[in-house]
């Protein structure tokens, strides 16, 4: 059950336990969680979370069960700890690399988006460009490919 305090999201266990980390990492001084993110198409995650799932070896619901909970707030030791069920048995360094993978992976969609939009700007994008940008696995291939591109300040 999701409760809120002050507006920072915690979950009560059926031991009454509270897990406050989206307290403690307000407390630390960084950024809100998950604020202002762009959400990406549900083509995308489904696409990310089937990469992810082929990269640790888990099934695709297992995955999705732990992103929901991840973009929800709860932090790896407390899926490790106190979802087990839900994320099928997942253990903490499955979902340390999850949560790694997961952040990587957005990032690089999000770039993937931003350099069509740009290079689409220019009226350079060419259907072989297209191909070429939206099959880089990497953010170093993706900006290889940009470099003829980008403007120069």
């Amino acid at each position: 059950m999701a409760l809120t305090l002050n507006g920072i999201i915690g979950v009560r266990t059926r031991w009454g336990l509270w897990d406050n980390s989206a307290l403690w990492h307000q407390q630390a001084g960084a950024a809100p969680l998950k604020a202002g993110r762009k959400s990406l198409t549900r083509d995308h995650m489904q696409k990310i979370i089937r990469q992810i799932a082929a990269e640790i070896r888990v099934h695709e619901h297992q995955v999705k069960t732990a992103v929901e909970l991840l973009d929800g707030g709860a932090t790896v030791p407390f899926i490790a700890r106190y979802r087990k069920e839900a994320t099928g048995g997942l253990d903490d360094i499955q979902l340390r690399e999850l949560e790694q993978r997961l952040s990587y992976l957005r990032e690089l969609e999000d770039r993937r988006e931003t350099v069509l939009r740009n290079i689409d700007e220019q009226a350079k994008l060419t259907p072989a460009l297209r191909l070429l940008i939206e099959a880089a696995v990497t953010k170093q291939d993706l900006e290889d490919l940009y470099l003829p591109y980008k403007t120069k300040r």
